[in-house]
């Protein structure tokens, strides 16, 4: 088939048409396959985790990056995938602020009303009247005096948090040109220890491990094997076990597409998969998003992510596929190595 009967076909369908052939042809292919197997558990998503949390750390780095170097974390970002809706996952969002004689819309004054504008999703409270915008729909409450609102919304449940590097506390102009984290930025920063601690919080409050199964996935081996590895070195920490085995999504991409290493870069997967990259190349939680997006779309065309390497004495070993699937375990804080 010509990639416009490709096209033609996922269409019928109601597939994402984007992307170049190949990606389109085993997007076709999937689908098929799906069909004869609706009756399973597996279709159902039994197989899968619930959860996937995306990390690319950005570390401490120099022009060159001289053999004897070392790398220090300095931002920890993790996008939370879910993996039964097929999006970034959401919170819910509160927020209080005081309203004054005007109704605001989006921003914009509108007359006579007072607005409660949630960012997303909207539950609307009870009022005298509604008002439709671009953004939505808004409440509004009569205009008498200083009021003060609550908005109720969803927001993407990201983490996002900068590091202070010990052994070369003063990053290099390129490092700071490359990832656009200051000076300044990391100075204020809290160290590792902390912000892994931090990080060990937001997956807990997520029930991630106890009441959800989750996996942790990066953009090719180095973010754990490499940069946290050695970082938990530095901070003088065991390295943590539910950062002990990964999917590496260059290697489910190259493995599902069937195509070589070199086509497996991000920008590379993103443009074969129809898509362009969103935000600032090489900061951490823009790298993350774009990853989960990749991700995302390998979940739609019926790839069954799962671990694929993992990390033991220190070494880096490729997980086989045969190998029951098995979620991470609930985070907890490493111990203190000796």
């Amino acid at each position: 088939m010509t990639r416009e009967e490709l096209r033609s076909k996922l269409a019928e369908f109601k597939l994402e048409t984007r992307g170049v052939k190949d990606v389109l042809k085993k997007r076709l292919k999937n689908y098929y396959k799906k069909q004869k197997l609706m009756q399973k558990e597996y279709i159902n998503g039994d197989s899968c985790y619930d959860y996937i949390c995306v990390v690319d750390f950005e570390a401490t780095c120099e022009e060159g990056n001289p053999p004897e170097f070392v790398h220090e974390i300095i931002e920890f970002p993790v996008v939370l995938v879910n993996t039964r809706t097929l999006e970034i996952s959401f919170f819910p969002l509160k927020s209080t602020f005081p309203l004054f004689g005007a109704c605001w819309l989006r921003g914009r004054p509108c007359s006579g009303w007072k607005a409660i504008c949630p960012v997303r999703n909207p539950i609307m409270a009870k009022s005298g009247g509604s008002h439709t915008g671009s953004g939505g729909a808004c409440s509004f409450l009569p205009a008498a005096g200083q009021v003060t609102a609550v908005a109720f919304g969803l927001q993407e449940d990201t983490f996002q948090q900068y590091v202070k590097p010990e052994i070369n506390p003063k990053l290099s102009d390129f490092c700071i040109s490359l990832t656009g984290i200051t000076q300044d930025i990391v100075d204020k920063a809290d160290i590792f220890p902390q912000v892994l601690q931090n990080v060990i919080d937001w997956m807990r409050q997520r029930e991630l491990g106890t009441k959800y199964s989750y996996s942790m996935l990066t953009d090719g081996s180095w973010d754990m094997s490499k940069f946290l590895n050695i970082q938990c070195r530095i901070s003088r920490i065991k390295y943590p076990s539910f950062a002990k085995k990964w999917i590496n999504i260059r290697k489910s991409y190259g493995n599902f597409y069937k195509v070589p290493r070199n086509q497996t870069k991000l920008t590379i997967m993103l443009e074969n998969l129809g898509m362009n990259y969103d935000g600032r190349p090489h900061s951490g939680l823009d790298d993350s998003k774009n990853i989960a997006r990749i991700a995302i779309r390998m979940l739609q065309d019926g790839c069954d992510l799962r671990v694929n390497e993992r990390i033991h004495g220190g070494q880096l070993m490729t997980v086989s596929s045969s190998v029951p699937l098995e979620g991470a375990p609930a985070p907890q804080m490493p111990r203190y190595r000796n």
